[in-house]
């Protein structure tokens, strides 16, 4: 008797199972049946060849940035000559331009409204070699397809669907578009010396790496290379032999820091970011006997804190203002040269 029931368990098991897999099965050949039918309604609505579009602008808040190519073919940002413009993302933003398809075209439009062209979300303009502009207005989403409605030029009688890789791709704000520095790439290995500066408490924190000495017996100088770099660390008027693990494990940081964000392309009110007298100024030396110049090669000067509480962050000789994780680079900025030291007195 128990058997007889196990197997109408079962049974009815492999029932539902059975169910299941066709519901699936149903739901993902419909969905791959309306994909298909989506590719085979899409009709090219326009297309412009990046290499001819001369100027195009997007907007951002009721503010239209405009953009254009110089004589030589680069991009430019006419409304400030200082704005770094980043090339690769201006080619990908105008690749979009290349193929734009509709998949619905309404006509006898009367309310933009409806479709959230009144106040629309974008105007996006392209302007090609012969000097015509193009333009497509951007409204609301729909719901269900996931797809924009627009409207080309000046007809706004007729609004079509688009997908949403334009809408989304040109959702852009004006630091979007700037050709940001990024954090100076330097790893362990390439520093020769290092200092940090802590404005506040008056101190200089420093490390030197040891020169291989001719006087090392060949063994000695091969076990060296092979435990890694010989650190110093500069106490008071002393240099002192340091943990050299200890040491490389703290330059290791400065290779994973980066960049969070670029707040100011050309910078002209240092005081606004605390950088007219930075809290903390970072000075590296690189390359083989680099840590007897005078001058380092990477000075790096950390101002106050932004609302996030991150630092402010930029590189002497830029114009550029970035932030930076202050969990990311904390470590070094409060580092002491004592508690690095081989010895611990």
């Amino acid at each position: 008797m128990r058997k007889k029931r196990n197997l109408m368990i079962a049974a009815a098991a492999l029932a539902i199972l059975l169910a299941c897999y066709g519901l699936l099965k149903g739901a993902n050949d419909r969905s791959a049946a309306a994909e298909e039918e989506r590719q085979e309604t899409e009709v090219q609505l326009m297309s412009l060849s990046p290499d001819t579009v001369q100027a195009f602008s997007f907007q951002d808040g009721g503010t239209a940035y405009v953009f254009e190519r110089d004589a030589d073919g680069d991009w430019t940002y006419p409304a400030d000559e200082n704005f770094p413009v980043d090339e690769d993302i201006v080619s990908s933003l105008l690749r979009d331009l290349e193929d734009v398809d509709y998949t619905r075209r309404l006509e006898g439009v009367e309310d933009l409204a409806e479709y959230g062209l009144e106040e629309p979300s974008n105007i996006i303009t392209a302007t090609d070699a012969q000097g015509t502009e193009h333009t497509i207005t951007v409204g609301n989403m729909n719901g269900s397809t996931g797809d924009y409605y627009i409207y080309l030029d000046e007809e706004t009688d007729v609004v079509y669907t688009v997908e949403s890789t334009i809408p989304l791709d040109f959702d852009l704000t004006l630091y979007d578009l700037v050709d940001a520095e990024t954090f100076p790439a330097v790893a362990a290995d390439e520093i020769a010396r290092i200092q940090v500066e802590d404005a506040a408490e008056g101190r200089v924190e420093e490390f030197v790496k040891n020169e291989a000495s001719s006087s090392q017996e060949p063994e000695e100088e091969n076990e060296a290379q092979e435990d890694g770099q010989s650190w110093s660390a500069v106490v008071g008027e002393e240099t002192l032999e340091a943990d050299s693990d200890q040491v490389t494990a703290l330059l290791d940081e400065l290779g994973a820091l980066y960049y969070q964000s670029c707040v100011e392309y050309y910078v002209e009110d240092l005081a606004a970011y605390g950088l007219d007298a930075p809290a903390y100024t970072i000075r590296i030396w690189t390359g083989a006997g680099g840590g007897e110049a005078e001058t380092a090669d990477i000075v790096l000067y950390i101002g106050a804190m932004d609302e996030g509480g991150d630092y402010y962050i930029m590189e002497e000789g830029s114009t550029q203002v970035h932030t930076i994780g202050a969990s990311s680079v904390e470590e070094l900025l409060h580092a002491r040269a004592e508690d690095y030291l081989a010895q611990k007195p």
